[in-house]
């Protein structure tokens, strides 16, 4: 049987979101309408590209600004765009629903992640992604869809996910939840397929996955405020790829963990 996970890309907006996360529960709202920053690093260990049965570790920036309705790079919980900027048409208590355009961080995937296995099927190009997203908050519970696009024709996808928090102590909050994705014939081909001219310089087998669900993930975090300012996390995810993408010849797994680590400060 195959396993995998989604791809390295989501998981580290993911991540650098679990900050952003824990200073909305503990920063005042009398700073709300001016200018926040969060500035950090972090670091992740999965998948080398999608569907890889070996892993690796990627440093991250964790970067965030927002200004009223603008926002800059993954400063809420949901995926909208990775590294970027949006704006929120609609922000009230309970409701965000917006717009937004980011720049991938890494390339997806190179041949040069595995010489052997992706040979011929050139690489998969770092472009431009723009989203339209919503997220409903209510207490310490969130539910977030967004439908991403790429401007170099790799696809549209769907996300959608419900995040749960919990303050353990003042300090120490803990946020888990499940997301699925949702692609398009085209995302699906970009990631997990071979078409006719890769097949040709490959020698593999076409394989052209349809329209389907291509993850469902289950993430948990921790995040530790040191102070007002200063915050320590970690977060993991266990993901799963269905028959539709983990048939491809190119994947090894269809059920990865991924982890990674943070630490970040708001200003």
């Amino acid at each position: 049987m195959k396993k995998d996970k989604r791809f390295l890309c989501c998981m580290l907006a993911l991540s650098a979101l679990a900050p952003g996360h824990a200073f909305a529960q503990s920063t005042p709202s009398s700073v709300a309408g001016g200018w926040n920053y969060t500035l950090g690093v972090g670091a992740m260990r999965g998948p080398t590209y999608p569907g890889s049965g070996d892993t690796h570790t990627k440093g991250f920036p964790v970067l965030g600004a927002t200004y009223g309705r603008f926002f800059a790079g993954a400063a809420d919980v949901g995926v909208t765009v990775p590294v970027g900027i949006g704006y929120n048409l609609v922000q009230d208590q309970h409701w965000k629903v917006g717009i937004g355009v980011g720049y991938d961080i890494y390339s997806v995937r190179k041949e040069s992640d595995n010489a052997a296995k992706l040979r011929g099927l050139g690489d998969i190009e770092r472009t431009v992604r723009t989203s339209v997203f919503a997220k409903y908050s209510n207490g310490g519970m969130s539910l977030f869809g967004a439908v991403v696009s790429s401007a170099k024709g790799q696809g549209t996808q769907v996300k959608l996910g419900a995040d749960a928090a919990h303050s353990i102590t003042p300090s120490l909050i803990v946020n888990a939840g499940p997301s699925v994705t949702w692609a398009n014939a085209r995302s699906n081909q970009t990631f997990y397929g071979i078409s006719a001219a890769q097949s040709a310089n490959s020698g593999r087998s076409r394989y052209s996955p349809s329209a389907g669900v291509s993850d469902v993930t289950f993430s948990a975090g921790l995040t530790y405020l040191l102070s007002p300012s200063w915050s320590l996390g970690s977060r993991i995810s266990v993901s799963y790829l269905p028959d539709t993408v983990s048939d491809s010849p190119i994947v090894d797994k269809d059920i990865t963990t991924s982890y990674g680590v943070f630490t970040a400060y708001r200003f």
